[in-house]
């Protein structure tokens, strides 16, 4: 009885382990697409022509 619930115990703590190790790997996977998501941003942003006012009319 002690041994099967240990080897329970085992089971689960090793199936948590991978179930947290492909959970990391996916949250690393989705941050550097975010990254080179904004990078393209950046990098389009940086192509438009500058305004000196941001696109942002005041009329005085």
């Amino acid at each position: 009885m002690e041994k099967r619930y240990f080897t329970e115990v085992e089971d689960t703590i090793h199936k948590l382990s991978k179930e947290m190790r492909q959970i990391s790997s996916l949250e690393m996977t989705n941050f550097l697409s975010s990254q080179k998501t904004t990078q393209k941003i950046k990098k389009e942003e940086r192509k438009l022509p500058k305004s000196s006012s941001d696109g942002i009319e005041t009329k005085l």
